[in-house]
């Protein structure tokens, strides 16, 4: 169907998108990529190709070429949140923390409107063990999005290590109330 367009209409950018958006669901990735490349070709600074390639490369785990590709989805649109997400999720895949953090933080003023953004800042400043932090950004993804239940529970766990003992209990407690399959979290 979309082949027919894309040789009709060579310079119709959104045909070779959607046709590599089909080829890649059906799982014909070389194609997809193919159609991707040539629409990147018509239209070079479009973010959104760029964070789509991105996005293409790191389900593959090429990591090298997704990096590239999210890089340029920022480099043309700053604030493409998306991008910056998911480049900071390879790289904190990558024990790269304080990077990830880096790309994350100019972002941080929008995460009230993002619960995924403020569970990765959250994330990202509990394994730099930047509690005091880290307990900020999961308390405000666990408000905007309650069924965030790993909040919760790294709520808990951020309390118990500054020594706020009592709310860490206040916070297991609520943890297994909400969340009954969790009782099979055992208390040391």
């Amino acid at each position: 169907c979309y082949s027919k367009v894309t040789d009709n209409a060579p310079d119709f950018v959104d045909a070779f998108i959607a046709s590599a958006n089909a080829n890649f669901s059906l799982g014909n990735t070389e194609k997809s990529l193919e159609l991707y490349q040539k629409a990147l070709t018509l239209t070079p600074d479009d973010p959104q190709i760029h964070f789509i390639l991105g996005t293409v490369y790191s389900q593959l785990g090429d990591f090298v070429k997704s990096i590239d590709f999210y890089e340029n989805a920022l480099e043309k649109q700053p604030d493409h949140i998306l991008a910056a997400q998911n480049l900071a999720a390879i790289y904190f895949s990558m024990d790269q923390d304080e990077e990830a953090l880096i790309i994350l933080q100019p972002f941080a003023d929008y995460s009230d409107n993002f619960p995924d953004l403020c569970y990765r800042l959250a994330c990202y400043h509990y394994e730099l063990e930047n509690y005091p932090k880290a307990l900020e950004y999961f308390r405000k993804a666990y408000k905007i999005d309650s069924s965030i239940k790993d909040a919760l529970y790294k709520m808990s766990i951020c309390y118990f290590l500054t020594n706020d003992l009592n709310q860490a209990e206040i916070n297991f407690r609520k943890l297994l109330k909400l969340f009954p399959p969790a009782q099979e979290i055992y208390f040391y």
